[in-house]
């Protein structure tokens, strides 16, 4: 399937609106790598999306289903697109709040807009919190590492920081002080 040949259809129902986007997200988007985000939407995820304003409402009702169209399929393959790229539902929801289907388009083939990236990726005020750098503005970086330290605990690594020169362990009390002040902020 091709997302061409769904640009005339306004027939899907939920489980049809699913059922493209499996058949295309992998090839459109590929894998999701950020931790808890699915590859495919399932019907309750889709469900979220409309309630969140990710997702138009149906086209119609045909004796009370819900009718889709390509719009729909677009609009989802444009939120994994974007959560691909570690963007929050709510920003995803900015970008694509009131977008023609051409934007959407952009979206799909080219992810989001540069202008639409954070500077340093999203884990830059932690990590500068971490390492005690508040007041200086990070480059943007060529790319960052992951690392996972336990299950639903990441780190990420700028590649061009210095490890060479750090100190292993002033970095390893600066990472426990930041787990027992979150500990206590949650207790």
């Amino acid at each position: 399937m091709k997302l061409a040949d769904l640009r005339s259809r306004t027939d899907l129902d939920l489980e049809g609106l699913a059922a493209a986007a499996a058949a295309l997200l992998p090839d459109l988007v590929g894998r999701q790598t950020r931790y808890k985000v699915t590859d495919v939407p399932d019907l309750r995820t889709l469900r979220y999306y409309i309630t969140e304003g990710l997702l138009d409402g149906p086209l119609s009702y045909d004796g009370g289903c819900a009718r889709f169209g390509y719009r729909h399929v677009l609009q989802v393959i444009a939120v994994k697109k974007l959560q691909s790229e570690y963007l929050p539902i709510r920003k995803i929801r900015e970008m694509l709040s009131g977008l023609e289907d051409r934007a959407l388009d952009r979206i799909v083939r080219d992810g989001a807009p540069e202008t639409s990236k954070p500077p340093g990726g999203l884990g830059t005020g932690l990590l500068r919190s971490i390492l005690g750098r508040r007041g200086t503005a990070a480059p943007a970086p060529a790319s960052w590492s992951r690392h996972e330290l336990a299950p639903g605990l990441e780190l990420h690594v700028r590649n061009d920081f210095p490890i060479r020169e750090s100190n292993p362990k002033t970095l390893a009390q600066r990472v426990e002080e930041l787990l027992r002040k979150w500990k206590g902020d949650t207790a």
